[in-house]
Order: structure tokens, then sequence, then C-alpha cells
């Protein structure tokens, strides 16, 4: 949560739009394991690199637990505009 979400997740925030990627198992399937830890560990131009701040076994944590959220939690459009369920902005 601290090292990832700050970034990648929007809950809480009234547009739920992120300074990174929306991160799901769909995205990791596509980039495959290894090059969703060579992320990880070298960052990207957008991203702090993390292998220094967190070992082996936390990278294979965070693989797994990436995998394990649902491309279907994605923020909708009307969440990215700020618009609440019933469509009035929040």
């Amino acid at each position: 949560m601290q090292k990832c979400a700050f970034c990648h997740d929007g809950l809480g925030t009234p547009t739920y739009k992120t300074l990174g990627p929306w991160l799901d198992q769909d995205l990791v399937n596509t980039l495959t394991d290894d090059l969703t830890k060579m992320f990880i560990e070298n960052g990207t131009p957008n991203m702090p690199a993390f292998k220094y701040a967190l070992s082996a076994a936390e990278e294979d944590d965070l693989l797994h637990f990436l995998k394990s959220v649902p491309a279907s939690d994605k923020p909708t459009p009307a969440q990215l505009a700020g618009k609440s369920a019933e469509g009035t902005s929040e």
C-alpha cells in the first residue's frame, strides 16, 4: 500500500485519476511475470525502482497480489469523470 497505492490506486480520490496506470491480472498476464518484476525492480521514467526496497519474497507477493486483482475492478468511465453511481458529480 505504501509503495504502490499512492500512484496506482485512485480509490478515495474524487476522479480515480492516478499518476500510474491501473494494475490488474490482465496487465500482468500481458507483460509476463519476468517483465512485471523487471518494471518493479528497475522502475520507469515515471516510476521509482524498488530493487533495493523490496526483497525477492516481497516482489513475489506483489506479483501474486496483482494476479488476484480482477480487471473488472478497473475504474469505470463515470468514476474517472468524477461521477457517482447516480450520475452526479462527487
